[in-house]
């Protein structure tokens, strides 16, 4: 038996378009992680986009105060919950 997420999994992957902007999106985060961005002096909350929910909002208030070495952590977090609305928009407009 087929898991339902798997079917919906591979009609994504099936969907030319859905890919196209998968790929867009991916490209524009990897891009975003390899541009060499400046330190700040100081611990400041990120001012691009204001977070959609609440665990966006304490993932990006819990980052300033991680060491370095620990902030790649939550940007993988905020990474699968912007994947996982991706996945949600999707499964949504395909039902409709």
């Amino acid at each position: 038996m087929e898991s339902d997420f798997g079917a919906k999994l591979r009609q994504i992957l099936s969907d030319a378009e859905a890919m196209e902007k998968i790929s867009a999106m991916a490209s524009a985060l990897q891009s975003k992680e390899q541009s060499p961005a400046p330190a700040p002096a100081a611990p400041s909350v990120p001012a691009a986009q204001p977070p959609r929910d609440d665990r966006a909002a304490f993932l990006a208030a819990l980052k300033p105060l991680l060491r370095e070495e620990k902030r790649h952590k939550i940007d993988a977090l905020q990474n699968a919950l912007v994947f996982a609305e991706i996945l949600g928009s999707y499964k949504k407009h395909k039902t409709e």
